[in-house]
């Protein structure tokens, strides 16, 4: 259920493996959503069993530098990759490349697309799924239900045990900008007043159809509670506060021209006790909804599809596979729920304390070896706990080079 990211790379993958696979997504078309993402080793990692990763790299910026400061100029952070490689960078790209570069390949893997459906409830008759609307329309047949519909996931809300539920009061405009000048295309830059205040610019390469010009997504903090004030205000009244928040930024500013140009996102902590539910597996938003802090979100949900493709492939039944699924992707799914949880407070909240302490700490410590490699850790999306990392190379194990 749901052609994201995390949907059509779980098609793909058992679409490769002999599976037959219908994608079921709620919209007339197929579509993305939203501006731009990070992927990081583990989402490229997941890329290269599907053979995308190379036309990813085609299509995003490489970037290998995450700067943040406070708009008087204090640094926050200011963290390097030590060892660039193929396995080693951050990809900013466009959610439409993305996007398209999944949809070719699922289609390729014999996947079919059903449009214009959404399940309102999955019922078990003589030993199969079936998916039911609303309005009593049927799709029957299957041995497993994967839910990939996201954050706002109906089947999830219905039949998973939620753990933990609760909706963040920030969430963020996202634009995208034509990069022009000298702004640097590996650097992903950000800058902060307080928590509650903050605007980021992503480099994430092409966008499709707009030839070789190289794009950025910009992104806005807004708490969720103000965005009707924000609509009704005068455009050029926000546009003009962000200028002079960040003047360097003004050439990029200044080519949104009215509210329609960016798209708000709002965003939920959701944490689940188990990714399955009877013979329904949840992947992607729909098993963790996290905050965007660490922009995990795209690369956790690749890793579920990957972990779930090769459970499937190498247990005796659905029912086993399910169990293994469940278990790999606990450690390394709760370890981002835990960090990105903290992170929101200290970047994007309404504490005075946390954004406090953030400025006078993390500067400093990001300069200790040992720390410093912690932070490129967790931002590569490899970290499963403190003391513990995902071996890279279980990821790329079976790839056909």
């Amino acid at each position: 259920m749901g052609a994201g990211i995390s949907g059509l790379a779980a098609a793909a993958l058992l679409g490769d493996q002999g599976h037959e696979v219908t994608i079921f997504e709620r919209f007339e078309q197929a579509g993305p959503v939203g501006s731009g993402l990070v992927l990081q080793q583990t989402g490229l990692a997941v890329l290269a069993n599907l053979g995308l990763d190379r036309a990813a790299l085609a299509h995003g910026a490489r970037l290998t530098r995450f700067e943040g400061k406070t708009f008087t100029g204090k640094r926050v952070f200011d963290l390097s990759h030590e060892a660039p490689g193929e396995r080693r960078l951050s990809l900013g790209i466009h959610r439409h490349a993305l996007f398209s570069l999944l949809h070719e390949k699922a289609r390729s893997s014999g996947v079919a697309i059903v449009t214009g459906f959404s399940a309102d409830a999955v019922l078990s008759e003589k030993g199969e799924q079936v998916l039911q609307s609303k309005e009593g329309r049927r799709h029957e047949g299957f041995d497993l239900v994967i839910d990939s519909s996201g954050a706002h996931s109906v089947l999830r809300d219905r039949y998973a045990d939620v753990r933990h539920r609760k909706p963040y009061a920030h969430g963020a405009l996202w634009g995208v900008c034509e990069i022009r000048g000298s702004w640097p295309l590996d650097t992903l830059r950000q800058r902060f007043r307080r928590a509650n205040v903050s605007v980021g610019v992503i480099p994430i390469g092409r966008k499709p159809g707009a030839g070789d010009t190289q794009h950025a997504g910009l992104h806005w903090s807004i708490r969720n509670a103000d965005h009707a004030e924000w609509r009704r205000r005068p455009f050029a009244e926000w546009r003009g506060e962000a200028i002079r928040l960040w003047p360097e930024a003004e050439g990029m500013i200044n080519q949104l021209r009215a509210h329609d140009d960016l798209v708000w996102a709002v965003y939920e902590d959701v944490a689940l006790e188990r990714s399955v539910a009877g013979r329904i597996a949840f992947v992607g938003d729909a098993a963790h909804s996290i905050s965007p802090r660490l922009g995990q979100g795209a690369n956790l949900g690749l890793v579920d599809a990957l972990v779930l493709s090769r459970s499937l492939g190498c247990c005796a039944g659905v029912d086993e596979a399910l169990r293994r699924y469940d278990l790999e992707r606990r450690s390394h799914v709760r370890f981002y729920h835990a960090a990105s949880k903290w992170l929101s407070v200290v970047f994007q909240s309404d504490s005075v304390v946390a954004p406090v302490l953030r400025d006078l700490c993390f500067s400093p410590v990001s300069r200790i070896p040992y720390m410093r490699r912690q932070m490129l850790e967790s931002l590569s999306g490899i970290k499963t706990g403190l003391f513990s990392t995902i071996e890279m190379e279980t990821l790329y194990a079976g790839m056909v080079e």
